[in-house]
């Protein structure tokens, strides 16, 4: 029995230290203060057509600093779904960045590029992209070829 007293007491002693540690602080004894203007004020307002503060003038020393509107590109030339010209084919091919080559009935080419765009161009007869293939060496050859004929 005396065990079971003490067990109490040591618990009850505990829930008291927790209680009191957890005890939120005393709220603030003061109140904030709030100060309004009296209507009586004069709020002072710039009026519109007042002249603006001056600007200082630019050092002659340091020109002033130009800013060049350049439109983004995040990839090189050409642009996707150019319809680009026969006589710029091959150097499109040299370049090594050309995936696929599609010839339609139509003598329409479609390549794509290895960064998945593609350009459109017009072969001045059947199968000329496919003689530019061969002509361009072992740049061209991981170049995949189709034809829709």
């Amino acid at each position: 029995m005396q065990k079971q007293t003490l067990y109490i007491t040591i618990l009850s002693a505990l829930f008291l230290i927790i209680l009191s540690a957890c005890r939120s602080s005393s709220p603030p004894t003061q109140e904030p203060v709030v100060t309004i203007p009296s209507p009586t004020e004069e709020i002072q307002v710039s009026s519109p057509t007042a002249e603006p503060p001056a600007v200082q003038e630019a050092s002659p020393a340091y020109p002033a600093p130009t800013v060049e509107h350049v439109p983004y590109n995040p990839y090189p030339a050409p642009i996707e779904g150019e319809n680009m010209e026969w006589s710029k084919i091959p150097e499109l091919l040299a370049s090594g960045n050309v995936s696929e080559v599609r010839q339609l009935p139509t003598l329409e080419i479609i390549i794509t590029l290895k960064d998945g765009r593609f350009v459109l161009t017009t072969a001045p007869a059947k199968d000329e992209i496919f003689t530019l293939l061969d002509q361009c060496g072992e740049k061209c050859n991981s170049i995949r070829r189709l034809s829709e004929w």
